[in-house]
């Protein structure tokens, strides 16, 4: 299984503090993104996966905004546990929306969705297919056009072949 996914998975049962208090994990979900540290009062679904993934030492969207997981990584038609999944919250074409991890279960109408802010806590939760914006994957690494390089060693992959200075 995806390393974000059982991260996921160890969250389940963190839930918001109702009242004047804020649960200071959610605070933490939150610091994943470019919203920094808010309280548990504020949507905080993209928060969580951010926190997920980058806790797996994955990049994340950065982003409290669940549709902006429709440009991170790549698009999948085929998904697999653990996979992000997008959907549409009220207006298909609007801006809100939800984010989360595709469990793997599914029915006719419906996908199993862990995620985090699911009637206020990390659970696991039945969403409807019909909201469905796409699924995603973390980008391979030969999907990238990035070359990574180490200070230290200054290694550098060309053609295949491993080039190190020092």
């Amino acid at each position: 299984m995806h390393t974000w996914y059982e991260i996921a998975n160890g969250e389940i049962g963190v839930k918001e503090i109702s009242g004047d208090g804020s649960n200071p994990r959610i605070e933490e979900y939150h610091a994943a993104t470019s919203i920094g540290a808010s309280d548990d009062d504020v949507p905080w679904c993209a928060s969580f996966a951010c926190w997920c993934l980058e806790s797996a030492g994955l990049a994340s969207t950065n982003s409290p905004a669940a549709r902006s997981f429709l440009k991170w990584g790549r698009a999948i038609d085929e998904p697999e546990p653990g996979c992000i999944a997008v959907f549409s919250r009220g207006d298909p074409d609007g801006w809100q929306g939800h984010v989360g991890f595709w469990t793997g279960v599914q029915n006719a109408t419906h996908l199993e969705i862990l995620g985090g802010n699911q009637s206020n806590a990390v659970t696991k939760a039945m969403y409807p297919k019909a909201n469905l914006l796409g699924f995603r994957m973390p980008k391979r690494q030969q999907d990238s056009t990035t070359v990574k390089a180490s200070v230290g060693g200054m290694a550098a992959s060309a053609g295949g072949i491993l080039v190190a200075a020092q």
